[in-house]
């Protein structure tokens, strides 16, 4: 079962990438237009090109689980294409706000998958845990 922690970092993480670049957003835009009635099927066939997007979503979950007690937790997932150094910038530090006096992060595992088909998981280790400035 996801911990309450798990689930802020992966709300983070989409909050973080729908305030980074308008690809989440303009995906999600396409994804949610009607099509008008007098468009040709070739037209509607057409996938958005998003070749030149720093990064792209392409698997955007989220649910939410309440207890009786009050308590409850949110569980976010995402996968991420990151198709530019511009991209890496963006995704390569996830910073996830919580309120540590009444709220707890968990973080399962983050992982990357790379072109050439290797997989490096961050380590427990990588993780920090700060405090906001101000």
């Amino acid at each position: 079962m996801p911990s309450p922690r798990n689930a802020q970092f992966i709300a983070l993480l989409v909050s973080v990438s729908l305030l980074l670049g308008l690809p989440v957003s303009q995906s999600l835009r396409a994804q949610t237009r009607t099509q008008a009635p007098a468009q040709s099927a070739d037209t509607a066939k057409q996938k958005p090109d998003y070749s030149q997007e720093a990064v792209v979503i392409e698997d955007l979950r989220t649910s939410y689980r309440f207890e009786r007690d009050g308590t409850g937790q949110r569980d976010l997932a995402f996968r991420a294409k990151v198709q530019s150094e511009a991209g890496v910038e963006r995704l390569g530090q996830l910073v996830i706000g919580y309120s540590s006096a009444n709220e707890k992060l968990d973080m399962d595992y983050v992982r990357v998958r790379k072109a050439d088909g290797s997989v490096v998981n961050a380590a427990p280790s990588d993780v920090q845990d700060l405090t906001e400035p101000g």
